[in-house]
């Protein structure tokens, strides 16, 4: 029984075929236990990875589990966006095999770049490392509903962009963006206040994304209203 749940070969083969673009729609939509089990070590490993060097990083973040915990909630919050836009063959499990899947990139974080350089250059390299991991990711997770589900650009955009940009802006507005920022930049500055840089980011980077939510969200609702009324449409003429 466990035998059918560890990663082979053809898992790894997987994985890369998803973190280099080249897998198709149906790849994704098979993605199995296999899958998801090396999805989970690569998250795993990814968390430790990210806290190795932060004395002040619990027990719990340290491990690993962290961002084993993180990768459920996000998986949960691009379902409860993605799934009322209806997609066909749609799966709140195969979201998370794919979502873990994604977390190698993460890797970046566990080189230990405050060994070789200066507190500045390790700082924007690190900015360098977050702006990597975070457009790869949110490339696959676009390629992944694209190929998948045949969801149109806009319900792409929606799908990605609605979920992602939610969470920056209440991070932004309940003044929990630079500690969230600096623990996912692996960044380690003590007590010290931010940058102007950090701050000029955080700044544009919130108020992007709430001009783009406010955007999306309208259309979001707007489509689902249309979903609706199609189906009832549909509904009265059976």
């Amino acid at each position: 029984m466990w035998a059918a749940l560890l990663p082979n070969g053809n898992s790894v083969r997987v994985l890369v075929r998803v973190l280099t673009f080249r897998a198709s729609g149906a790849e994704m939509l098979a993605l199995g236990p296999r899958e998801l089990v090396l999805g989970l070590i690569c998250t795993w490993v990814a968390g430790m990875g990210r806290w190795r060097d932060d004395p002040t990083a619990s027990l719990f973040m340290m491990s690993g589990l962290g961002s084993v915990a993180y990768v459920l909630a996000l998986t949960s919050l691009l379902w409860l966006v993605i799934r009322p836009l209806d997609p066909y063959a749609f799966s709140w499990g195969n979201l998370l095999t794919f979502v873990t899947l994604t977390s190698p990139p993460a890797f970046l974080y566990a080189i230990p770049v405050e060994q070789w350089l200066s507190e500045g250059a390790a700082l924007q390299l690190n900015l360098i490392f977050l702006q990597i991991v975070a457009l790869w990711r949110l490339s696959l997770l676009c390629v992944y509903l694209r190929r998948s589900f045949s969801m149109s650009p806009i319900q792409v955009a929606m799908g990605a962009g609605i979920p992602i940009m939610g969470v920056i802006v209440v991070l932004g507005f309940t003044r929990m963006d630079y500690a969230v920022f600096d623990a996912m930049g692996g960044f380690r500055r003590g007590p010290l206040s931010p940058h102007r840089w950090e701050h000029e980011f955080l700044f544009g980077l919130g108020l992007l994304s709430l001009v783009g939510l406010l955007i999306l969200g309208f259309i979001y609702v707007m489509t689902l209203v249309e979903l609706h009324l199609v189906e009832r449409v549909r509904t009265s003429r059976k």
